[in-house]
């Protein structure tokens, strides 16, 4: 899989709920977490 590093801002009561859903799914870096959001907001989004 090919990858880009990007940067951006995150809302500090974006970036808490983020770590606790880290912690709450046992994954072990923050890229991870956000990748898996972002995965399961595009799921939640199909055929709509």
């Amino acid at each position: 899989m090919k990858t880009k590093r990007m940067t951006f801002l995150i809302p500090l009561d974006l970036l808490e709920e983020i770590k606790k859903f880290m912690k709450d799914n046992y994954i072990t870096t923050f890229t991870g977490a956000v990748i898996e959001l972002i995965r399961r907001g595009l799921e939640s989004t199909e055929g709509k």
